[in-house]
């Protein structure tokens, strides 16, 4: 889904963006690769071996305490004064578990922000029908 793309890596850089260094030009890199990974990871001696696209961003920003990083995709959380109102990494990690894939942070206060998204490299058919179907971030009144 383009949107949903457009607005998850827009949200991921303004973040690198906003949470640089003060008086220092963001720096932002960014790298794909493909691994293989097991399709059933959460069930025991289950195997089949699938394609991901591994997507890092990572900058050179003020980065966060190691502590908060199981909090940070949480909805409404905080981290910094300057922050937004707390919905960016929550929405981000919705857009990409609603396309078969994982989202993870590693930071370290003073020292910058890594950002990893696994993605299915291929779609099933009759999944790629569904995934328009298990999230809407439209609001509808009459619903």
């Amino acid at each position: 889904d383009y949107d949903q793309f457009f607005l998850l890596f827009h949200q991921l850089l303004t973040n690198a963006v906003q949470f640089r260094k003060a008086g220092v030009e963001a720096i932002i890199r960014i790298s794909v690769d493909t691994i293989q990974m097991n399709q059933f990871r959460s069930v025991e001696e289950k195997y089949r071996y699938i394609d991901f696209f591994r997507i890092r961003l990572q900058d050179e920003g003020i980065g966060f305490a190691s502590e908060f990083k199981g909090q940070v995709f949480e909805l409404f959380r905080r981290l910094h004064a300057n922050s937004g109102r707390g919905v960016g990494l929550s929405l981000c990690k919705k857009i990409v578990e609603t396309h078969g894939g994982s989202i993870s942070i590693d930071s370290v206060k003073d020292a910058g922000t890594t950002v990893t998204i696994l993605l299915p490299a291929s779609v099933e058919p009759d999944e790629s029908q569904n995934l328009h179907k298990k999230t809407d971030f439209t609001s509808n009144a009459n619903h």
